[in-house]
């Protein structure tokens, strides 16, 4: 048992490492994720070949569930939305 302690103490090290260098770069590139929501834009949540109107061009609720929003105008009052969170459709 004596001989395995500087192993374990190596592993345990080597360990703690790799978790607060990971835990770093999760901190440090926090990915900002908006999702619209499709039923406030007036559209549904359908499947793609479903959608017979527009396909919106924004990022939605509707991923969740592996649909697309499906909305019966055009998306000009929402690209604003879009901008002033940096998402591009």
């Amino acid at each position: 048992m004596s001989n395995q302690l500087p192993c374990l103490f190596f592993l345990l090290l080597i360990t703690i490492l790799l978790l607060l260098f990971g835990g770093y770069y999760t901190y440090k590139y926090k990915k900002i994720n908006i999702l619209a929501s499709c039923y406030h834009m007036g559209g549904k949540c359908l499947e793609l070949e479903n959608c017979e109107d527009h396909q919106s061009k924004l990022l939605t609720t509707c991923v969740n569930k592996r649909k697309v929003c499906c909305v019966k105008e055009t998306e000009d009052k929402h690209l604003e939305y879009s901008e002033e969170y940096g998402e591009v459709p």
